[in-house]
């Protein structure tokens, strides 16, 4: 599993759950978004899940959580813009 399958696979299963997924891309989108039910319901703690994705995927979780971090940031900002123009109605028409 590399950056790009991770961040995707992340995206979703923040859409749309884990349902029809891997098992190996359940477990680590259930960590990448913190859904320790998703692991409970795997039957998997996150210790067990750390060892099944193994030490390469491991070490990229941090990297995918930051760029999920910030794409939630930009997200923020575009709808604080659109909100912030809505109200002054500068795009009223």
């Amino acid at each position: 599993m590399g950056f790009e399958h991770l961040l995707e696979k992340a995206r979703e299963g923040a859409a749309h759950g884990i349902v029809r997924m891997t098992l190996p891309d359940k477990l680590a989108v259930a960590l990448l978004l913190n859904r320790h039910d998703w692991l409970t319901k795997l039957d998997f703690t996150m210790v067990q899940a750390l060892e099944r994705l193994g030490d390469k995927t491991m070490a990229l979780l941090p990297d995918v959580v930051h760029a999920l971090d910030c794409e939630r940031e930009a997200q923020a900002a575009n709808v604080n813009k659109v909100t912030a123009t809505d109200k002054s109605g500068a795009s009223a028409k």
